[in-house]
């Protein structure tokens, strides 16, 4: 911490050592307080008459193996796991992460809150509480490289209605061909009781659904409790974490089933796949559509899109219902 604060001065820059609260290694959403996050040291730094921030930590090493324990691992991109963790510290290495030098102080605030507020370098408006910083979500340095947004709530604990949880990411139209989004979902063992319900049995628990410019998940709870929801996303081979929330779930889903199929990293819903074939204007946009039992009267449900006229000879168009119980549901096309 010292050295960079050397240089900064034998180079002629103003520089002061900031000290404060971060979000570090230990930091578990939802959990970790305000009083019970470690205190550390970063740097501000005078250039051209305005303040950056820089941690030094984080710039030049970072913690490897890190693993929370007394978690359930449930399921891994539409793959059951079922497989409890193991705590383990990890242990740190030297690298090179240049976001944390000059970054910007809307997210600086995100991981790290000085003792003197004046070194947010916000704006009155938007500057954090120490409340806020514990609970606001804490998306890590390549959620901000990839130009991602959190459309659902700023926070880190969300709650479930009805047993089921959605969490919503906006993405830039240009990128989202290119990014390959997954997810993990864990339960954290002293929240509920598992033992009542077999965990193989599980249906595939949360449904990911992709537009032309956002992914979102819906999480279906299968028993009360906390859960955890980690997002990745990356180049194919090369995803990394964007970030984790906890969920609190009261009730869990009453209906809680298998989804028929595995729509692969595209997701349901429509997508940029049927962007690139000449589809549009759909008239139901939404990956679930809700129907109506009935005994006496014959419901019909219509789905249509426009498609353009340069693609309309190139492509076929058909559609199917898929799953084990379309027959005993009555539904036919």
């Amino acid at each position: 911490m010292y050295s960079i604060i050397t240089c900064f001065r034998e180079a002629g820059v103003y520089c002061e050592l900031v000290t404060g609260v971060v979000k570090a290694a230990s930091y578990i959403p939802g959990e970790s307080t305000f009083d019970s996050l470690p205190h550390s040291g970063w740097v501000a730094h005078r250039c051209n008459n305005t303040y950056h921030l820089t941690n030094p930590t984080w710039v030049t090493s970072c913690l490897v193996g890190n693993e929370r324990g007394g978690e359930v691992v449930l399921e891994i991109d539409g793959d059951s796991v079922l497989t409890e963790t193991t705590s383990s510290s990890g242990f740190t290495i030297s690298s090179f992460e240049n976001f944390w030098f000059c970054t910007n102080p809307s997210i600086f605030i995100l991981h790290c809150f000085p003792d003197d507020d004046k070194w947010q370098l916000l704006p009155g408006e938007k500057k954090s509480s120490c409340e806020e910083f514990a609970t606001r979500l804490t998306p890590e340095s390549s959620f901000f490289e990839m130009e991602l947004e959190v459309l659902s709530a700023d926070k880190c604990t969300y709650k479930s209605e009805n047993g089921r949880c959605w969490v919503d990411i906006k993405v830039v139209p240009a990128r989202i061909k290119s990014l390959h989004f997954m997810y993990k979902l864990a339960f954290v063992s002293e929240s509920g009781d598992m033992s009542e319900v077999n965990a193989a049995d599980f249906p595939q628990l949360v449904m990911k659904t992709q537009t032309p410019d956002s992914v979102s998940f819906e999480v279906r709870c299968p028993v009360a409790g906390d859960y955890m929801l980690t997002i990745f996303a990356g180049m194919k081979e090369e995803k990394t974490k964007c970030f984790e929330i906890r969920i609190h779930c009261l009730s869990p889903d009453p209906a809680c089933r298998k989804l028929p199929i595995d729509p692969g990293h595209l997701g349901f819903g429509f997508n940029s796949t049927a962007v690139d074939v000449g589809l549009s204007h759909p008239s139901f946009a939404h990956p679930t559509l809700k129907v109506q039992s009935s005994d006496t009267l014959e419901k019909k449900e219509k789905l249509k899109f426009k498609v353009d006229h340069d693609m309309i000879d190139d492509y076929m168009f058909s559609s199917d219902i898929i799953g084990d119980e379309v027959e005993e549901a009555g539904l036919s096309q």
